[in-house]
C-alpha cells in the first residue's frame, strides 16, 4: 500500500517533545493553582487577622492585639511591586490604627479635661505599646504646652502626667518635662498675655513679650522649644498686616512713622525685599534732622469752609457765617502764612502715648508745632444754605472731595472747596509743613448725619426736621440704604486716616457738657461711640463744644477718660497745656471772621497778619 509505516523507535522519537510540552503545561497549571491559593489564603489571612484583632481588643487581650498589629505592619511595609497582597495588609493596618485611635481619643479627652482614667484605660494605653505611645506622648506634650500658655491649670497637667507619664511606652518620650513645670509657673502669665495680644492683632506687644520670655533664665528645653514655635507663629501672623499698614502710611505720605515701623519689621524679617524697597522710598522724604522741642504747642480750630461767598454772606445765615467761618481763599492764605512763620502740622495724639503719658516732640530745627482742628464736619442741612459743601465724597481718583450743587442745580465735586482737599494739596507741594504727613483733626458730632450721610435711624428725625424747616423734601431711608451710607462713611474715613487725618468727638449732640448730668453725659457718649466711633475707629480726643469743659477731677470727666478719651480741649487765646491724672487738657484758638476782626484779643498775630488773611471783598466789609 502507498501509506507510510513508522517503526517503534521512530514513534518514540517523534512523541518525546509532545510529552515535554504537556509536562510543562501541567507544571504551569499547578504553579498557577498554588500561587492563586497562596494569594487567596493571604487575602483570607488579612481579613482573619482583623477579626482576631477586634476580638482581642474586646476581650482586653492586649498582648495579642499588639502581636497582630506588628505582624500586619511588617507585611504592609513590604516594598515589593510584585507583592500585590501588601496593599491588603496596608488597608488592614489602617483599620487597626483607626479602631485603636477612636478608643484612645476618648482617653485623650479625659486627660485634657483633667479627669481620672479607669484602670482598664491605663492598661490599654500601656499594653498597646507603640500603637498608643506616639499619640499619648503628643497629648502630654500638648497639655504641657497648654499649661505654659495658660490654657489649663496645674492640676490638669499634674494629673495627666501622674496617670500615664511613667508608663514604659511613654516615659522616655516625656522625660524631663515634669521638671519644667515649676519653671512654667513663673512664665505662664506672660505667655498667656502674649497669646491674648496676638489674638487681638496687637502684634508688636505679643512679639516683645515672647522675646522677653525667650531671654528668661527659667526657660528649660521644652519651654524654649515651645516658645520658639510660638515665635514663628507670631512671625507668620504679623508680617503681612504690619507690612500692609506700613505701606499704607507710605502711600499716605506718613514717611517718618512708616520708616520707624519698617525698620522694626526689618529687624524681624531681614531678608524681606518688600520691606527693603519701602524703606528706600521713605528715606527720600525724611527730615534731614530732628531735635527735641520743649516750647508751646499751638491748637487752632476752624469750621468747614465757605466756597460760595455770595450765598454765605447774603443769605439766611449771613451773620453766623460771617462770624464763625472762613472762606476758601482765607484758609488758603492762612496755611500759606503759617508755613512762612515756621509752623509745622502735628497730630494731636503725638503729645501722648497709649499709657496716657506725655511724649516729647522731635521736630526739624526751627519748626513750631501746630494742631489744626476742624469742628462739625457733619454737614448739617444748614450748610446747604450757608455757602458750604453739602457732603464729602471720594472723587474719581479715590481722594476725599467736597460735593455741592450750584445755583443751577448742577452737581459739583471739588477738592478745593473744603479744608481737606486744600490742605492735602498744600502739603503735597510743601511736605515740610507736616510732620510725618500730619494734616488735622476732624471733630464730629452724631447730630443729623456724618459727612452729610444719615447713618442711623436715630439721626433721621433730626435730619427730616431740618429739611422741613428749610423747605426741602424729607427723606425715607431703607435699612439697605443705611448700610450703604455707613459703608460710604467708612470708606471716606479710611481714606482720611490713610492720608494723615485724625478724628475726635465734639459729643453726639454738640452739648454743653459742663451743665449736663452724669446720666446725660453717659447717654450722649454711648451714642457717639456706637453711631460715630464705630465708623471712624477709636478716638482719644474730645473737643468740648464752645469750650465748656469739665474739670478733670469731676466724676463725669473720669467717666469720659474711662471711655478712652485722653486729650480734652476748650477754647482760649493762648497756648495752654495741662497734664492731669490720665489726661491732657489744652485750649484751642478759634480762627473765623470774628477773631480775624479782633485778632489782637485772640493773639492771632503770632500766627499771621490777620489783615492779610481776611477777604473783605467777599465779606462785603
Amino acid at each position: 500500500m502507498g501509506g507510510l509505516i513508522f517503526t517503534s523507535q521512530e514513534k518514540s522519537e517523534k512523541s518525546w517533545p509532545r510529552r515535554i510540552l504537556v509536562g510543562l503545561m501541567a507544571s504551569v497549571l499547578v504553579a498557577s493553582l498554588v500561587i492563586g491559593s497562596v494569594i487567596y489564603l493571604r487575602h483570607a489571612r488579612a481579613e482573619q487577622v482583623l477579626t482576631s484583632f477586634q476580638s482581642a481588643l474586646d476581650e482586653g487581650s492586649y498582648n495579642e492585639v499588639i502581636e497582630l498589629y506588628r505582624m500586619v505592619r511588617e507585611k504592609a511595609l513590604v516594598d515589593d511591586p510584585l507583592d500585590r497582597n501588601a496593599e491588603r495588609f496596608r488597608e488592614a493596618l489602617g483599620v487597626m490604627e483607626k479602631t485603636t485611635g477612636e478608643m484612645l481619643l476618648d482617653i485623650e479627652g479625659k486627660l485634657t479635661a483633667g479627669q481620672v482614667l479607669a484602670e482598664e484605660e491605663i492598661r490599654l494605653v500601656e499594653n498597646l505599646a507603640e500603637l498608643s505611645a506616639a499619640r499619648m506622648i503628643t497629648r502630654l506634650r500638648t497639655i504641657a504646652r497648654d499649661y505654659l500658655f495658660g490654657r489649663v491649670g496645674r492640676a490638669v497637667v499634674d494629673r495627666a502626667f501622674t496617670q500615664i507619664g511613667s508608663l514604659e511606652n511613654i516615659s522616655q518620650g516625656v522625660a524631663g518635662l515634669p521638671d519644667e513645670f515649676d519653671q512654667m509657673e513663673a512664665l505662664r502669665l506672660d505667655a498667656a498675655l502674649s497669646v491674648s495680644h496676638l489674638e487681638q492683632h496687637q502684634y508688636w506687644t505679643a512679639w516683645e513679650i515672647c522675646e522677653k520670655l525667650l531671654a528668661a533664665e527659667e526657660a528649660g528645653p521644652f519651654v524654649r522649644e515651645q516658645l520658639l514655635l510660638y515665635q514663628q507663629q507670631c512671625r507668620d501672623e504679623m508680617y503681612q498686616p504690619l507690612l500692609e499698614e506700613a505701606l499704607r502710611r507710605v502711600e499716605g505720605g506718613r514717611y517718618l512713622s512708616a520708616h520707624q515701623e519698617l525698620t522694626a519689621l526689618q529687624a524681624v524679617f531681614p531678608d524681606a525685599t518688600a520691606i527693603r524697597n519701602a524703606l528706600e522710598t521713605c528715606v527720600r522724604y525724611l527730615p534731614e534732622k530732628l531735635e527735641m522741642y520743649n516750647g508751646p504747642v499751638e491748637f487752632i480750630t476752624i469750621k468747614p469752609l465757605i466756597h460760595d461767598s455770595h450765598q454765605a454772606f447774603s443769605g439766611l445765615y449771613a451773620s453766623a457765617a460771617d462770624e464763625t467761618m472762613l472762606t476758601v481763599s482765607e484758609f488758603s492764605a492762612m496755611i500759606s502764612a503759617l508755613y512762612d512763620r515756621g509752623y509745622i502740622l502735628i497730630d494731636g495724639d503725638a503729645l501722648y502715648n497709649e499709657q496716657r503719658e506725655p511724649q516729647t516732640l522731635q521736630l526739624p530745627p526751627g519748626k513750631k508745632p501746630l494742631v489744626l482742628v476742624v469742628e462739625g464736619v457733619n454737614y448739617y442741612v444748614t450748610r446747604q444754605k450757608s455757602g458750604n459743601a453739602w457732603n464729602l465724597v471720594l472723587d474719581d481718583a479715590g481722594e476725599v472731595a467736597a460735593e455741592y450743587y450750584d445755583e443751577t442745580g448742577r452737581r459739583v465735586v471739588e477738592r478745593g472747596a473744603e479744608v481737606i482737599g486744600l490742605l492735602d494739596q498744600f502739603v503735597a507741594e510743601h511736605p515740610d509743613f507736616a510732620l510725618d504727613g500730619a494734616k488735622g483733626t476732624l471733630s464730629l458730632t452724631g447730630y443729623e448725619c456724618i459727612f452729610g450721610y444719615v447713618t442711623d435711624r436715630d439721626q433721621l428725625d433730626d435730619r427730616n426736621q431740618a429739611l422741613q424747616q428749610h423747605g426741602l423734601p424729607v427723606l425715607t431711608i431703607s435699612d439697605a440704604e443705611l448700610d450703604t451710607y455707613r459703608e460710604t462713611v467708612r470708606r471716606i474715613a479710611d481714606r482720611l486716616i490713610a492720608t494723615g487725618w485724625r478724628f475726635a468727638s465734639s459729643t453726639y449732640g454738640f452739648i454743653n457738657a459742663r451743665d449736663q448730668s452724669m446720666e446725660r453725659i453717659q447717654e450722649d457718649t454711648e451714642k457717639w461711640l456706637t453711631q460715630v466711633g464705630s465708623l471712624t475707629g477709636p478716638v482719644t480726643m474730645l473737643h468740648y463744644p464752645n469750650g465748656a469743659f469739665i474739670s478733670g477731677s469731676d466724676e463725669r470727666a473720669e467717666y469720659l477718660k474711662d471711655q478712652g478719651f485722653i486729650l480734652f480741649t476748650g477754647l482760649g487765646p493762648t497756648a495752654y497745656l495741662y497734664l492731669g491724672d490720665r489726661y491732657l487738657y489744652v485750649d484751642k484758638v478759634p480762627v473765623n471772621g470774628y477773631t480775624l476782626r479782633n485778632s489782637q484779643a485772640f493773639g492771632l498775630e503770632r500766627f499771621f497778619d490777620a489783615s492779610r488773611i481776611m477777604d473783605r471783598a467777599a465779606r462785603g466789609r
